[in-house]
């Protein structure tokens, strides 16, 4: 009787395994190398920023995340074009410093094209990087500059700011501005409130009733349209001697222990010599008596 099954077994020569077999562990390999070698995604940031007698920029900042690390990116290459409707023009290619920031000055670009609203806008790419991927920013703004002035109200004085439209001299509205005198270490901000906004006029008037020391009265005070959406970052400073004289009492002049050598108190120079001087004095006498013993 012949027994039949119901699957027919096929076996396959080993040499026909191993001409499979290959090809897919040539794949799986060129498939982990290709996962190991996958660029970083790289962060760009971009802000305006203007100091008032300073030349306006736009702020650039790169980072990366590295070996679970956030850490800046060095001598990485950022191309920079202004965008108009649907035209975009290239500028030029600036690198980032050791801290991953690059600053481009507004001054290079010749082109005063705008849009309707008054707004300009930059792109900044980064691209076909060994190491990163490739990274498009555009940042849209609108160029501000900020007067100030102290004014006397009465009996007390005011710092007086103005914020308007670079382009149109319009007065910027309903914007914030941070008041603040400059110190050694931080701004000190002053002022009841935080913040106060511009009026209808683009104006905020503070007045100042404090009592800052400063060399020969000279205060520095800062304001600041921080960050803002439209118009970025605007800063502008003003001297004014509104604080208090500072006395100092300068001992340079005056033989104290933190004076120079040449200034060094007498007291300290007189004992200490006199306890050589009788030190040596005993030392000799007792040689000579001994040498007297010697002879006798």
């Amino acid at each position: 009787m012949k027994i039949r099954f119901p699957y027919q077994i096929k076996v396959i020569p080993m040499k026909a395994n191993i001409f499979k077999v290959v090809p897919i562990i040539f794949l799986l390999l060129c498939g982990s190398y290709g996962y190991s070698s996958t660029k970083v995604k790289l962060r760009l940031g971009a802000s305006y920023y203007h100091e008032m007698g300073a030349d306006p920029m736009i702020k650039l900042k790169t980072r990366a995340k590295i070996d679970g690390k956030t850490v800046p990116i060095s001598e990485l290459e950022i191309k920079v074009f202004r965008a108009y409707g649907d035209t975009t023009f290239f500028l030029s290619a600036i690198k980032t410093d050791d801290e991953g920031i690059a600053n481009y000055a507004l001054d290079d670009d010749q082109f005063e094209l705008r849009d309707t609203s008054g707004y300009f806008t930059y792109i900044f790419i980064v691209e076909n990087h060994d190491n990163f991927k490739d990274v498009e920013k555009s940042l849209s703004f609108i160029p501000a500059e900020l007067a100030l002035e102290i004014k006397q109200i009465g009996e007390t004085p005011h710092i007086y700011a103005k914020l308007y439209n670079s382009i149109t001299q319009e007065p910027v509205v309903d914007e914030g501005l941070v008041f603040a005198v400059d110190r050694l270490f931080k701004p000190l901000v002053i002022g009841e409130e935080e913040i106060y906004f511009t009026d209808e006029d683009g104006l905020v008037l503070l007045p100042y009733e404090g009592d800052l020391p400063g060399k020969d009265g000279l205060l520095t005070f800062l304001v600041k349209l921080d960050d803002s959406d439209d118009y970025g970052t605007v800063l502008a400073s003003i001297d004014a001697k509104l604080g208090t004289n500072i006395v100092l009492e300068s001992t340079y002049d005056q033989r104290t222990m933190w004076s120079p050598p040449n200034k060094t108190p007498w007291m300290l120079i007189i004992f200490p010599n006199l306890i050589i001087l009788v030190v040596w004095g005993t030392l000799v006498w007792l040689l000579f008596n001994l040498y007297k013993i010697y002879k006798n």
